[in-house]
């Protein structure tokens, strides 16, 4: 459900509430992201009296979307040269749309469209000519926001963007901590957890692909957030290219930016071209990091995989990037994959040894309480938790 006035735009799912705000100056700022909010909540944002030094004051405030050259010194999320070689970009609100569904991404994957879906479409302008419209898609049943941003050139002549990101999302001061998902040839995606130091700390690839260095997502939360308590914000970029993701700390509160990597990015866009940066997408849970994860993966299951094996085929001819024999090996596998998945009542995800542990245990409470409870007492259950040789034993 979206809820909007002239200047305040609330983004409600199941559980969660994002909003933002025009100010008076026409700046777009990032207000809430947290617990389901009222519907007719009105703006949240700082009431605070501007920085007595004027200047300064763009440093201090959270935006949605931050440009460069504007005493906002902290990482950007577009970078535009314009063609006398300006690189300054001072965005303004200049109307919003909110439409029921979501547009397409022309060749890039992205979040499916369908009942439930909404998405609101901010449009701000510089004064050198770059529009950029913001794309907020609400799954509400899903508990999922997706955000992307698409750049066009309004004005009379050529410019380049060297940064055009996908999300930026800024938060009060707090003390933060940044879970990665790092790893190496058969060892991805190990967690690694740390509080976010002053500065910048980011994750990226300049492979050419996403890579098994850092998975493509993070998350953000407090240092007493468990697995089932706390603060959980999840942030996930879906393309499978090159790259970045920042965590800046600094006096004005956290800003976490996602989109492909600067490095050698420099797209040209003529007079009335756009470019569509890819989609992010983003979950919140105040019931710990395992309620994240599990809101994340039904919105995946539901909404991103391919439904079918027709799908599937559809999707990897239609975007022409990989060699016929590559498709239909990949083809092969993932129709024996899904052929085999009808054989079972129940899937477990082979990821973390203890939630794939729990889950197991629900499914045998499910199928048998009788049988549980006697395994219980057997003392056979607890032993799922200590390791892989002893679930298989006991299946």
């Amino acid at each position: 459900m979206i809820v909007c006035t002239e200047t305040v735009f609330t983004l409600h799912t199941t559980h969660t509430s994002y909003q933002l705000a025009v100010a008076p100056n026409g700046m777009v700022l990032h207000t809430y992201y947290g617990t389901r909010l009222p519907e007719d909540v009105p703006s949240l944002a700082d009431a605070r009296m501007p920085h007595s030094d004027p200047g300064c004051w763009p440093d201090l405030l959270p935006q949605e979307l931050s440009g460069c050259g504007t005493a906002d010194n902290r990482t950007p999320v577009v970078i535009p040269e314009y063609a006398d070689g300006t690189e300054v970009a001072a965005f303004v609100f200049d109307h919003a749309v909110v439409t029921p569904g979501k547009p397409q991404l022309p060749g890039l994957p992205m979040f499916r469209t369908g009942e439930g879906v909404e998405t609101l479409s901010v449009f701000l302008k510089d004064a050198g000519g770059l529009v950029v419209e913001l794309r907020y898609s609400v799954y509400e049943a899903e508990d999922l926001i997706t955000r992307t941003a698409v750049y066009t050139n309004a004005g009379t002549q050529p410019l380049t963007l060297h940064k055009a990101a996908s999300l930026s999302v800024d938060f009060a001061p707090d003390a933060l901590e940044l879970i990665t998902l790092n790893g190496t040839w058969a060892a991805e995606r190990t967690p690694e957890r740390a509080a976010l130091r002053c500065g910048i700390q980011s994750i990226g690839s300049m492979r050419g692909i996403s890579g098994h260095a850092h998975n493509p997502a993070v998350a953000l939360c407090h240092a007493d957030t468990t697995e089932t308590t706390g603060d959980a914000w999840g942030f996930a970029f879906v393309y499978s290219g090159n790259y970045l993701i920042e965590a800046e700390r600094c006096d004005a509160g956290e800003r976490l930016v996602m989109g492909i990597h600067p490095y050698h990015f420099h797209w040209t866009l003529a007079p009335g071209e756009s470019f569509a940066a890819p989609e992010a997408a983003m979950v919140y849970s105040d019931k710990g990091l395992g309620e994240m994860s599990r809101r994340f993966h039904n919105a995946i299951r539901t909404r991103l995989l391919p439904p079918s094996w027709q799908a599937l085929k559809s999707r990897l001819i239609s975007r022409a990037r990989d060699p016929l024999k590559d498709v239909a090996v990949r083809l092969k596998n993932a129709y024996h994959e899904l052929e085999e998945g009808l054989k079972f009542d129940y899937a477990i995800e082979n990821g973390e040894r203890e939630a794939a542990a729990r889950d197991l245990l629900r499914v045998i409470r499910a199928e048998d309480p009788e049988e549980f409870a006697l395994a219980r007492q057997r003392g056979k259950i607890e032993a799922l938790l200590n390791g892989y040789e002893e679930v298989e034993t006991i299946c």
